[in-house]
């Protein structure tokens, strides 16, 4: 028997072609052998659709294909560290993974690439600059993407608690958000072409906090612009930058930051930043959204609603008219999305904290192009970078096994069966049980592994009610809100009760339990 095993090369495949072999092909002779850094299974989910199981599995797989060594957008084609993609999966990824020292080993790579005016690269490892192309380095330093260096460390300190990769990576993060903040005081050539703007006085002091200079790769792949034409929408952001996207992210590491800074008891900084990160989200509301909540570029597409929202771009008066104006794209959409890459992750997530959850279900559910389900429903085992990567005919295109639109699987943690972090209280040491039941399940389960151990949460329709359990690690407690309740029997261990508008909200200890609403 004659055995052969590459050491140095590994594949992402789904299947073998298999030539030349002497007798009769039978799958037993022959073994796959699936390779990734070694990161335990943190999280499980399950419900009543087998199709939102199954999507969860393939989330899983595309995470263990792609997370070997380093944060791979597909494991066939490029195979490269693009930080855009990790950024947006880092928060699902820690859901499903315990992905602490893959994510710590991988953003020090990113930090010791970073160059001296704190521009981050696309993808780590990278090419060097004297042997990049001329048109790679001038699409050098996205945002979405260089602002990875923030939004990991941050979230890698969420999810387990440990401050010392916000210590390390510290100097990095500053680097970039003074990168940022630079090139937003340039004026853009195009602002200067407009007259009208220059003389009515649009180019006013906030507009230093409005990053509207150099290439952005901005909402990557929405639907309408998938990977075989963006060639145009390239060009025009080389020449016309994306301010929209590339501000909206100057705001949020700058928020980032800030609570960095704090955790740090750097507290200059903490209210050097605040201030920067208000002052951006001012000129933002500004210079992008108008008294109706309507923004004003791709003012019909559904991102830039969702960036807005998500990253906290408004004024409390203009937050249910962003909700609404969300809501009526994705219903005028079929209640399809319309996202790419930047803002697919929080899609279902502002429509729950707005009070559309029944619209996320419905977005989530979606069997036609684009959803998560048109995949399931054409037998695929990972996810896809193209909303329609296998097309109706079954003709192929782009990576069939591309983990970042994956990124929603956070939802299902978070909102289905509601484990919903506390950030005053990282690692879980406190959290949230706020389970949205809807989309037709009759039950959903989720358990999640924290650094204080076991959080289970799942819910049931029955005869007699909802029925809840919940189970919190010892060492840490949970606060609860339940939607939708009718009677309610006070117990024990429950704590600072309070029925309001029809929801249950109570705190609890460490523990088991159960309850029928």
């Amino acid at each position: 028997m004659e055995f052969y095993e590459p050491h140095f090369a590994v594949q992402g495949f789904r299947y073998v072609w298999v030539d030349g072999y002497p007798g009769e092909v039978a799958k037993e002779n022959f073994k796959a052998y699936a390779i990734y850094s070694d990161m335990g299974e943190n999280g499980r989910f399950e419900c009543s659709n087998d199709k939102l199981n199954q999507l969860h599995k393939n989330i899983l797989w595309s995470q263990k294909s792609n997370f070997l060594d380093i944060p791979t957008d597909c494991p066939t084609r490029e195979r490269a560290g693009w930080t855009g993609d990790a950024q947006i999966f880092v928060h699902a990824g820690s859901l499903l993974m315990d992905d602490a020292a893959f994510y710590t080993k991988w953003i020090k790579d990113v930090s010791a690439e970073q160059f001296e005016n704190g521009l981050i690269r696309n993808f780590v490892p990278a090419v060097p600059p004297e042997k990049s192309s001329k048109l790679m380095s001038i699409l050098e330093g996205s945002s979405g993407w260089g602002d990875a260096v923030v939004i990991i460390p941050w979230m890698l300190y969420q999810m387990y608690g440990d401050k010392a990769i916000l210590e390390e990576e510290y100097e990095s993060m500053k680097k970039w958000v003074e990168y940022e903040r630079k090139l937003a005081e340039k004026t853009h050539w195009s602002k200067l072409i407009n007259l009208v703007n220059w003389f009515n006085g649009r180019l006013k002091s906030y507009q230093k906090y409005i990053w509207d200079t150099k290439y952005h790769w901005g909402e990557w792949l929405e639907p309408d612009l998938p990977i075989d034409k963006v060639k145009n929408e390239i060009i025009k952001k080389v020449i016309f930058s994306d301010p929209v996207v590339a501000s909206a992210y100057f705001a949020y590491s700058a928020g980032l930051l800030a609570k960095i800074a704090e955790v740090l008891g750097k507290e200059v900084d903490a209210k050097d930043y605040a201030l920067l990160a208000e002052n951006c989200k001012q000129a933002y509301v500004q210079e992008f959204i108008k008294e109706d909540g309507t923004i004003t570029v791709y003012s019909e597409k559904q991102a830039p609603y969702v960036r807005a929202l998500a990253f906290g771009l408004y004024t409390e008066e203009l937050r249910p008219k962003l909700v609404e104006k969300l809501a009526e794209r994705v219903e005028n959409n079929d209640c399809h999305l319309g996202t790419g890459f930047l803002s697919t992750p929080f899609l279902c997530d502002v429509l729950s904290e707005g009070g559309r959850g029944d619209l996320a279900f419905d977005v989530l559910l979606q069997e036609g192009i684009p959803s998560w389900l048109y995949a399931i429903n054409h037998g695929a085992t990972t996810v896809w970078e193209d909303w329609d990567g296998v097309k109706e005919d079954g003709s192929a295109s782009a990576s069939l096994n591309h983990y970042s639109k994956g990124a929603v699987v956070s939802w299902f943690y978070e909102y289905i069966c509601g484990i919903q972090m506390d950030v005053e209280k990282p690692a879980y040491k406190h959290f949230y049980f706020k389970p949205q039941p809807g989309g037709g399940l009759t039950h959903a389960k989720a358990e999640f592994t924290s650094m204080y151990g076991e959080i289970q949460s799942s819910w049931e329709k029955t005869e007699k009610g909802m029925k809840y359990r919940f189970t919190i690690p010892s060492n840490s407690s949970a606060s609860v809100i339940l939607q939708d309740v009718g009677t309610f029997i006070q117990k024990d261990e429950v704590e600072h009760l309070q029925l309001v508008d029809g929801e249950a909200h109570f705190d609890l200890p460490s523990g088991r339990y159960e309850f029928l609403v």
